[in-house]
């Protein structure tokens, strides 16, 4: 294979790869609006590296109550959001390990939801919610190249 049938190649497979994740935004977007036009929205997520990641994101009411929600899980651009009720009626500061686990979520959404508890939590009491660096930040500090 020739060099220009590489760059031909990588070049769409960019090209590709952007289009999906646009659409996926579009998605998160889609999701986000009907969410924060029924309340206030509670955002968790898991990445993964090598495993699924996953999103989940529940309206709340001003009692605190889960009114619904939306999650997202999967290893490529090629997952959406799926309408999610199972935590409706729960309040979102009471919602444990436990409760994820008697609806079966998978293991990311359950880091998922606990994220997102925490984020809740944080939030409430007046803090701001720590942004962990990315893996690649991380390798440059430990290499002192930043």
């Amino acid at each position: 294979m020739n060099i220009l049938a590489l760059g031909i190649l990588l070049l769409f497979a960019f090209i590709l790869q952007y289009l999906f994740t646009y659409i996926q935004m579009q998605s998160f977007n889609k999701h986000y609006r009907k969410l924060r036009n029924m309340g206030r929205v509670v955002i968790g997520r898991k990445k993964g590296l090598f495993r699924a990641g996953a999103i989940i994101m529940l309206a709340i009411d001003n009692k605190n109550k889960v009114i619904s929600g939306s999650t997202m899980q999967g290893v490529t651009v090629l997952a959406r959001f799926k309408n999610f009720d199972s935590f409706n009626g729960l309040d979102v500061g009471t919602i444990t390990e436990r409760d994820c686990k008697a609806i079966s979520l998978s293991k990311s959404l359950t880091m998922a939801t606990l994220d997102g508890v925490l984020n809740y939590k944080t939030v409430s009491r007046g803090e701001e919610i720590e942004i962990k660096p990315s893996p690649l930040v991380r390798l440059s500090k430990k290499l002192k190249l930043i």
